[in-house]
């Protein structure tokens, strides 16, 4: 404890001296407090929505580099949007879906003006942009009760080309339950379910060096580290590496150059700056509330959110649901992109092995597996290829009946649960 920063003496007449010469010590003590305050904070302030078009669940921006165009799904209303930044929001196009898509991905070799990986209501499939078809390349579960009850939520591809992706449970089950997980989808079509007993699994990222792996579980308000092998995929050492004490929820997440992490914070109107270090460095301010999934385009941040569904707050209602963006003086890390066997066949021109493909793909049998193989080639736009045994096969699509899932209904994201170990099951095995 410390004294007092005057000592005082008692005079015969009852007034009080003051000691000055005890004073030495106390130019020292207002030196240590004020070198030891907190690291500045930079703010930015955003007043209005670049897109103001009411998303019910706005998530995944994904900029498009090439063509510099951004897109970004709505998941409650099943929608793919994309907007062309050299024109403005009078380009926004939009594709209506026959199911939810939660998280998107360029596939390594496919132009994504057509085709597209994407994160969708019971699987992994690739989205025809030009006539909204689904082709199927992975399913989450096993199960008919788990595909109707969960959905895809938020995911990315590592540095390998391998698609990391959650689950959670879908609208129209009400408040959301622990049964969601994070899976990993490898470069043969291999499942492993990497985390399980997950509520409201969001982002998905890695640090600039490769060695560390984050990943955000919205219900338990942080940010979770691991050690990542990004030659096998393989997570260890699980950490807390940043834990939120506010009222809102971490929600999606992207990566800066600089390694800060700029983290999405729903129902607080606001993204944070995260150091490498853990320390809050940054912060920007939204005119609503439900501020879901950041993307960089260059030095600008960008973000999607969702409706306001409190009708009392009608600053955030006003806004809720659109498309913000702000300069923020750094670049992001680069977007990898999926490379599953089936584009590496299409790159190095080797034979396809049907029978591995088929256990590769979760598939029954050697024929279904020729006529994936088929269906594929016709999705990707390749032309023949040979199969084992010397004969071709041509790229030709065939009619496939839609899948689609449960209509969306509502329901907000809440919170809820404990914090769980990580497991990694190889689905496939």
């Amino acid at each position: 404890m410390f004294g007092s920063p005057m000592t005082s003496n008692r005079t015969t007449n009852g007034s009080i001296s003051t000691n000055k010469q005890n004073l030495s010590w106390w130019p020292q003590i207002v030196s240590f407090f004020t070198s030891s305050k907190m690291p500045d904070i930079r703010r930015w302030t955003v007043t209005e929505p670049y897109l103001n078009i009411h998303c019910g669940l706005g998530e995944a921006p994904y900029y498009e580099a090439e063509r510099n165009t951004l897109r970004f799904v709505d998941i409650k209303n099943k929608r793919l949007h994309s907007v062309d930044l050299n024109v403005g929001p009078e380009s926004l196009k939009t594709l209506e879906l026959d199911m939810s898509v939660g998280v998107t991905a360029d596939i390594e070799g496919v132009d994504s003006s057509k085709k597209i990986l994407v994160g969708a209501k019971n699987g992994v499939y690739i989205l025809d942009r030009e006539t909204g078809g689904f082709g199927l390349l992975k399913k989450y579960y096993d199960d008919e009760e788990k595909d109707e009850r969960l959905r895809s939520n938020d995911g990315a591809v590592d540095t390998d080309g391998r698609f990391w992706v959650t689950t959670m449970n879908d609208f129209w089950v009400g408040e959301p339950q622990a049964e969601g997980t994070l899976f990993r989808i490898g470069n043969d079509l291999t499942r492993t379910t990497m985390r399980t007993s997950l509520t409201i699994p969001n982002g998905v990222g890695w640090s600039r060096d490769k060695k560390t792996q984050y990943f955000t579980h919205s219900t338990e308000k942080r940010i979770i580290a691991f050690d990542y092998d990004a030659a096998t995929g393989d997570l260890s050492n699980e950490r807390t590496f940043w834990e939120h004490d506010g009222d809102g929820d971490p929600d999606g997440f992207k990566m800066d150059e600089e390694g800060n992490i700029w983290q999405a914070i729903y129902g607080e109107s606001r993204v944070l700056k995260i150091s490498p270090g853990g320390n809050i460095i940054g912060e920007i301010k939204y005119p609503t509330r439900c501020i879901t999934c950041p993307c960089f385009v260059g030095t600008e941040l960008w973000v999607t959110s969702a409706d306001e569904e409190d009708e009392t707050n009608v600053e955030s209602k006003k806004y809720g649901g659109g498309v913000f963006k702000v300069d923020v003086g750094v670049r992001g890390l680069q977007d990898y992109k999926f490379k599953a066997v089936i584009t590496q066949f299409i790159e190095k021109g080797q034979t396809l092995d049907f029978q591995r493909l088929a256990q590769d793909a979760g598939l029954l049998n050697l024929r279904a597996a020729q006529y994936r193989w088929q269906k594929l080639k016709g999705e990707l736009g390749v032309g023949k290829d040979k199969v084992a045994g010397g004969s071709e096969i041509d790229g030709k699509d065939k009619k496939e009946g839609d899948v689609s899932g449960k209509k969306a209904g509502g329901g907000g994201k809440k919170t809820g649960g404990k914090k769980r170990k990580m497991e990694e099951v190889d689905d496939d095995e």
